[in-house]
């Protein structure tokens, strides 16, 4: 059976355009993929994806505004190589928040392959200082380690075009 581990910062309990990797984790459930889920703990992200019926290694983030990335990441860093140790997945696939922690775990596990799949949702398009910072991270991110996964997978033509622009990398 291939399996799967999702890396992403979303909060899947909200519903919206951040069940995505959850619908398709179910899509996949259907054709003997599995899948499990390294992402942001919350109050009820347990019992949501034990009703899903998908495994879940919660990560603790701050939820100070403009803390919850970066503390993902810090915590990708140090939990992610075990993470994989344990559930020995055939697929790491994840965000452009996560991608270099992920890609620097991986590295340390070693051994035999994984693949891994970067979805490529959007770069941050607040006009705040926040939103500044974070498409400063999100350009450093692509430029430090675009071109390191298997595939990308991105929402649009104009989207890969505004990457290529952005970043000089193709």
């Amino acid at each position: 059976m291939v399996k799967i581990l999702h890396v992403s910062p979303l909060d899947y309990t909200k519903g919206g355009h951040s069940r995505a990797h959850t619908d398709l984790a179910l899509l996949l459930k259907k054709n003997g993929i599995e899948s499990a889920f390294a992402v942001p703990y919350t109050d009820d992200l347990g019992d949501y994806m034990d009703d899903l019926g998908i495994q879940c290694y919660p990560i603790k983030t701050s939820s100070l505004p403009g803390l919850a990335t970066i503390s993902f990441e810090w915590q990708i860093k140090k939990r992610l190589s075990q993470i994989i140790e344990n559930y020995n997945p055939d697929i790491v696939l994840t965000e452009t928040v996560g991608l270099g922690p992920t890609i620097e775990s991986i590295k340390k596990v070693g051994g035999r392959k994984l693949r891994l799949l970067h979805w490529e949702k959007s770069p941050p398009t607040e006009a705040s200082i926040l939103g500044k910072l974070q498409y400063f991270h999100w350009r450093r991110t692509w430029k430090r380690y675009g071109s390191a996964p298997d595939c990308t997978m991105f929402q649009s033509k104009p989207h890969i075009g505004h990457v290529i622009d952005e970043t000089g990398i193709s």
